[in-house]
């Protein structure tokens, strides 16, 4: 049996381990977020954009972080940090990250515009009550135009136990076709 890549680990298989095993909580866009039990009273995230640059073919989605705990650094496969899990529809990749810290890694797709998700974690330590600005470059593939609909991410600090769902709005240049879905947002509750 062939050993699980880092890609086969799903939304769900991360949420329900011990580390990550507390509810999320969904917000608008662009609004601060609440906090869960365990985190620092000032915790912020925020989303902005996304932002249009000179090629029409990559978004670049802003997350705002503020008042972080004091965070040990991340490592593929070992989240130990934070971990933003950016869940993809068909037709777009994460392409980049950056931060106003550069203590952000991906992990790249080997088929970068199918479906699936990148997981975004912070590669440096963060000290107690540090903020940090990320910019998540997302470009369309030549194969599509039009894609627009709600791109969604879950983040999560493991060592405070703080779980939150994050969505932008986007368009890909003039929307076409149906929307395409949050795919991150948590699963609802069983019926």
């Amino acid at each position: 049996m062939k050993a699980p890549t880092p890609r086969d680990v799903r939304r769900r298989t991360v949420l329900a381990t011990a580390a990550w095993g507390v509810p999320v909580l969904a917000l608008a866009v662009a609004a601060p977020a609440a906090v869960a039990s365990g985190g620092p009273a000032d915790l912020t995230l925020v989303e902005s954009g996304p932002i249009q640059g000179a090629d029409p073919a990559v978004l670049s989605f802003v997350l705002t972080l503020t008042g972080l705990p004091a965070l040990p650094a991340s490592s593929p496969g070992d989240y130990i940090g934070i971990l933003l899990d950016f869940c993809l529809p068909d037709g777009l990749a994460v392409e980049s990250v950056s931060s106003t810290s550069n203590g952000w890694s991906f992990e790249p797709t080997t088929d970068p515009y199918e479906a699936g998700e990148t997981f975004v974690y912070n590669s440096v330590a963060f000290d107690a009550d540090s903020a940090d600005t990320l910019l998540v470059q997302v470009r369309q593939s030549p194969d599509a135009s039009g894609l627009h609909g709600t791109l969604g991410a879950d983040a999560t600090i493991a060592t405070t136990g703080y779980a939150q769902d994050l969505e932008w709005a986007y368009s890909f240049g003039t929307p076409s076709g149906s929307a395409l879905p949050n795919c991150a947002r948590a699963d609802p509750a069983p019926a």
